[in-house]
């Protein structure tokens, strides 16, 4: 009888250290797929957006009034569904007063067609960042 008493309070033990151990888990793993979900969400609504997401290095600067245009060296297409086929170095436009993509990091760049939002580029086959601007459309290393 002494023993089967030990016994019961072990077992009662072992199983509250299980139990919490389960629901630990339960709550890391719902915490990381809020995070996902948060994620996902921001990156949907830039990939909705995209006509090409480039990993890519500005290499050059360029001028103009309302629009500028840098020069990017393409490490990487992650995304095209424009049909058209990039280059090793294209030319993204980006509105003057905005950001454009930053100097001396490697990111991935979110782009659109150019004339804004046409289905018809122009004879460059050139691109612009969504929204115009390197600080929505580039995520930097």
């Amino acid at each position: 009888m002494k023993y089967l008493s030990a016994l019961f309070v072990i077992l009662v033990f072992f199983s509250c250290v299980k139990s919490k151990d389960k629901h630990n888990k339960v709550a890391i793993t719902q915490v990381q797929e809020k995070t996902l979900q948060d994620n996902s969400k921001i990156d949907s609504v830039k990939y909705s957006k995209s006509k090409a997401i480039i990993k890519g290095k500005l290499i050059e600067f360029d001028s103009g009034n309302k629009y500028l245009y840098p020069t990017i060296q393409v490490i990487d297409i992650l995304m095209n569904t424009s049909g058209l086929h990039i280059k090793d170095t294209i030319k993204v436009a980006h509105y003057n007063w905005k950001s454009g993509i930053p100097k001396d990091k490697e990111c991935v760049i979110h782009l659109t067609s150019w004339p804004i939002n046409s289905e018809n580029f122009n004879k460059n086959e050139s691109w612009m960042l969504i929204e115009g601007d390197g600080e929505y459309a580039c995520e930097c290393k």
